[in-house]
């Protein structure tokens, strides 16, 4: 019974180390996040820093979570009102407030009035809203329309409401600041804390202090052929990154689509990314001659790098592994069962074949 047992256990262990390794390799621990730097504690239960510039993301806390927006609607409203300049009681407008949104990549938002009144159907999230607020940083006055707040050397719209007394928002933040190379986005959902500048400050503080925005792209070429196709790099190839990092830790991967991009990461991280122009490949015959070498795909801009597809590779054999070793798991407890089974069979017949034997004196 006893090897049996073992082997078992042996096998048990072996799939629940596969598991372990798999939820490792897939939600990238210490192998993809070694050079990312410790982030402040933060009162907030749901909260991002971008770098407005690369839309890196350098903070997330639950930043997908879906939260009543309140006074922080007000950052959509004016967007909205200074890109249309529809009135606030055009009965288009909340369409507009919508449609916009979902422009600057707020796919996880709806909208239903424009002042931030609780509503079932008036939800967004702070990933939403830091998208929206980068897209509408880039329009002029858009800043001015909100109060300064000197201790942040930035701006801030803060709610006005207290968590837990009536109104399901919490207390809220937006913030931006820039130290004139680099610009950060702040957002702070849903806190019991009425002072969420403490933690803004230190966000803010994290962003600059650890991380540096580059050139992912240090060459003069600046294009490369893919599927018969010439994409172009078009403005800035500005990535953002953890100070303990160089540009030759980062995954390039091309994303295909209406607007193609090149899109940058570290692990699950993301970076940055920059719009590329696509072109007619010109062939050999139309031009008379062979495509010149600057139309070569990089290694850099594979769809997927090496890293991810090793990752991949990883987990299947991994998944695998695990299957094996729970199918082996239950052959041995079958087999350890039968077995048990035939010796306890083997003795009861026996019993039944043995002859009383009567002893007289």
């Amino acid at each position: 019974m006893q090897p049996f047992m073992k082997s078992c256990a042996a096998f048990i262990f072996a799939g629940i180390l596969c598991f372990t390794l798999i939820g490792t390799t897939a939600y990238g621990t210490e192998s993809s996040d070694s050079k990312w730097p410790a982030a402040p504690q933060i009162s907030a239960d749901t909260a991002i820093l971008i770098d407005a510039a690369s839309g890196a993301v350098l903070y997330e806390k639950d930043a997908g979570r879906l939260i009543y927006p309140a006074d922080l609607t007000l950052l959509l409203t004016a967007y909205v009102t200074l890109t249309t300049g529809l009135s606030e009681t055009d009965s288009s407008f909340i369409d507009q407030m919508n449609e916009a949104a979902a422009d600057a990549g707020a796919a996880q938002s709806h909208f239903s009035n424009t002042t931030g009144e609780h509503s079932a159907d008036h939800y967004t999230s702070a990933r939403d809203l830091a998208a929206i607020m980068r897209t509408a940083l880039t329009v002029p006055d858009f800043i001015s329309r909100f109060r300064s707040d000197e201790t942040l050397a930035s701006w801030a719209s803060v709610t006005d409401l207290i968590s837990g007394k009536g109104d399901p928002a919490g207390v809220s933040l937006a913030a931006y600041v820039s130290d004139g190379d680099r610009a950060l986005i702040c957002i702070l959902l849903h806190s019991a804390d009425t002072d969420l500048q403490a933690d803004a400050a230190a966000l803010f503080s994290y962003g600059y202090e650890d991380f540096i925005s580059v050139n992912a792209d240090e060459s003069e070429t600046r294009t490369f052929s893919r599927e018969g196709m010439i994409y172009t790099i078009l403005g800035e190839n500005t990535v953002t990154l953890p100070r303990a990092m160089s540009i030759e830790d980062v995954d390039a991967v091309f994303a295909a689509g209406e607007e193609s991009a090149m899109q940058y990461y570290y692990g699950s991280h993301f970076l940055g990314s920059c719009r590329l122009q696509a072109g007619e490949h010109p062939s050999a015959a139309e031009t008379g001659e062979e495509s010149p070498d600057l139309y070569a795909q990089p290694e850099e801009t594979q769809s997927y790098s090496f890293t991810h597809i090793l990752w991949s590779i990883m987990k299947i054999v991994l998944v695998l592994a695990c299957i094996i070793a729970a199918i082996f798991a239950v052959l041995l407890l079958r087999a350890f069962i039968l077995k048990r089974r035939h010796i306890l069979t083997r003795k009861q017949q026996i019993r039944k074949q043995r002859p009383d034997i009567h002893i007289y004196s």
